[in-house]
């Protein structure tokens, strides 16, 4: 497993990214069309894989396609929503709950046209706030990664009167209002999205969750980014295989951690497990088929008394369809980045992207807890700003056997992330027929 590890700490750097893809919202109500703010943990992936789920309410409607987990949207871009009528595209990290009316929104956007004659001196050159940024390093958890060495383009282009776009690689979305006050930057994207960060010397700094965790830096033609100490990718590994042995020392006698340690992807890693979503009262069942970077996962979810059946799946050469076995056709989505490897197709499904990060995590406690009349050892993981608080209840022959996420305890309402897992299976079980798709008419 650290072979996985190792990559883990480098998708962080492209999984929100790779999310833009995405044709459709993860915000509450975006499933429905709407475009109500919600916060950013609502709308992301798991960095780590860190989001949580997309949302499974789409299946209530008869356009949209069921829904996949987050991990795999992150990663697949529309991955289980390529049919989707919703053509938005949502950056995840942003912080939607911005608690301004849309007075306060307007005034903002006055404020900021009397501030865009305004000019930055930098090194004796002087930079409009008005140009075009190119993004040329990524920071994570006090890590800075090019963006060239990613193999990724993001352009941010700010123009006179608030408006502008970002793009990544061929995809892009408008910017309807941007504002500057001193060097505290923010932007409103055309989907309601919010980002805040700095603006200074032709250089942008975006804070994608708003708690620094992840930061994208973006720079004018000319600017000096001399300060901006960026690390080659093989250090960046280096020091996340130090920080594992270090974090493995601490939770090598958690019971979680013994499940992960007998995953081997080169035997073949097979799951079955039901996920019952809070806030959409939606039941989803996966059966997940894992071998030598071939990803197979089926997604039968039930809502408002239908079932829709959808498979994701990545072949051996890393391109990623949407699968639809009752009409035994399937439709190409995107590719599956290169550097995250075979073993880190993985990252892919839900519950072994969380599970791989609360392992890395030495601070968790134990309880004995009661569910459904049984009685189970717990590990409790605390809320994190990426993850909800996750508590594994194991049974008495140390078999996980449930999995509670639940973000805010205090909270009598649902959010998004709110799930309970049903495992009935983590195993090498894999089924080699699954992993043939041949008899699909491929788009």
């Amino acid at each position: 497993m650290k072979k996985i590890h190792e990559s883990i700490g480098i998708i962080l750097f492209v999984m929100l990214f790779a999310a833009v893809l995405s044709a459709c919202g993860g915000g509450k109500d975006s499933a429905s069309g709407t475009q109500a703010e919600t916060t950013a943990a609502e709308t992301t992936a798991a960095v780590t894989t860190a989001a949580q789920t997309t949302a499974p309410a789409a299946a209530e409607t008869s356009q949209a396609e069921p829904a996949s987990t987050a991990a795999e949207s992150a990663a697949a871009g529309n991955a289980g929503t390529a049919e989707s009528s919703s053509e938005k595209m949502t950056l995840p990290g942003f912080d939607f709950k911005s608690g301004k009316e849309d007075d306060a929104e307007d005034e903002a956007g006055a404020e900021k046209a009397g501030q865009v004659e305004n000019s930055l001196i930098a090194a004796g050159k002087t930079f409009s706030q008005e140009g075009v940024y190119t993004a040329f390093a990524a920071e994570n958890e006090g890590l800075l990664g090019s963006m060239e060495e990613l193999g990724l383009s993001s352009i941010l282009t700010l123009e006179e009167g608030g408006k502008g776009s970002m793009t990544l690689d061929d995809d892009s979305m408008g910017i309807t209002n941007w504002s500057v006050s001193g060097t505290d930057f923010e932007i409103t994207l055309d989907d309601g999205g919010k980002a805040t960060g700095t603006l200074h010397d032709g250089i942008v700094e975006i804070d994608l969750y708003g708690d620094g965790s992840m930061i994208i830096c973006y720079a004018q033609e000319g600017a000096d980014i001399s300060a901006y100490e960026i690390l080659p990718l093989e250090e960046i590994k280096k020091i996340l295989k130090e920080r594992e042995k270090e974090q493995t020392a601490a939770i090598s006698e958690s019971k979680l951690y013994k499940i992960w340690e007998t995953i081997d992807p080169s035997k073949g890693v097979h799951l079955k497990y039901s996920r019952y979503n809070n806030y959409y009262d939606t039941a989803q069942g996966y059966d997940v088929h894992i071998r030598d970077g071939v990803y197979y996962s089926r997604c039968e979810t039930v809502a408002s008394g239908k079932i829709k059946v959808m498979i994701t799946f990545i072949d051996k050469d890393r391109k990623v369809y949407n699968l639809y076995p009752d009409e035994m056709r399937g439709t190409y989505v995107t590719e599956y980045p290169e550097f995250m490897g075979a073993d880190g197709v993985m990252m892919m499904d839900d519950l072994l992207a969380d599970i791989s990060h609360r392992v890395t995590v030495s601070d968790y406690s134990e309880e004995t807890m009661e569910l459904d009349g049984g009685i189970f050892e717990a590990e409790i993981f605390d809320a994190e700003s990426s993850y909800p608080m996750g508590i594994f209840l194991f049974g008495k022959d140390g078999r996980l056997e449930t999995c509670v996420m639940d973000k805010d305890p205090e909270k009598e309402e649902a959010d998004i992330e709110d799930a309970v897992y049903t495992i009935d299976a983590i195993d090498d079980k894999v089924d080699e027929s699954l992993l043939d798709i041949s008899g699909y008419q491929i788009n």
